[in-house]
């Protein structure tokens, strides 16, 4: 069970880089494209500020889960240093649960706040405010799961930079 939870973790972190991937190369054509359009032909597009603006959010969001999985968090660890081993595990352990319960929070609320605008509509595209919103929801979960992962992958807590593939977990 625990093995095909890492896997399905493995393949999400994996369609997250794709998916940034994919943006950061959209955006980059949008940004040329708007540039091109307001400076050299002189008519500026009007879709490109919005566009890129929602691409960045959801690049930021999904980002968050994969810099989990490579530990490139910032961390604050002076009182974890400092802290006897047996102490510094249970710290490790707990904030990781209080993290699980912060995200949880958030899904939740992300998800009321992407229904409740779900029938608004972006001012210039004109798709609907749930798009970008969702972000959030989503952003979050991935992040969840993946903490979920680690604590699967650390469950004694040593709280170091986790190899979450399989090749790396003991049978």
């Amino acid at each position: 069970m625990r093995k095909a939870y890492l896997r399905f973790c493995d393949s999400l972190i994996w369609a997250a880089r794709i998916c940034i991937i994919v943006l950061v190369a959209t955006m980059t054509v949008n940004v040329l494209l708007a540039v091109l359009f307001r400076y050299v032909l002189g008519n500026a597009l009007t879709w490109t500020e919005e566009s890129s603006r929602y691409m960045m959010i959801w690049m930021g969001f999904l980002g968050t889960g994969v810099a989990l999985r490579k530990g490139s968090h910032v961390a604050m660890s002076l009182f974890l240093d400092k802290a006897p081993l047996a102490l510094r595990r249970v710290m490790i352990q707990v904030i990781r649960v209080l993290i699980l319960f912060f995200l949880l929070g958030v899904i939740w609320a992300g998800g009321v706040l992407v229904a409740s605008i779900a029938s608004q509509s972006t001012p210039v595209l004109r798709i609907s405010m749930a798009w970008p919103y969702l972000a959030i929801p989503v952003g979050c979960l991935l992040i969840a799961l993946e903490l979920v992962a680690e604590m699967l992958a650390d469950p004694g807590g040593h709280g170091e930079s986790i190899d979450l593939t399989l090749s790396a977990l003991p049978e």
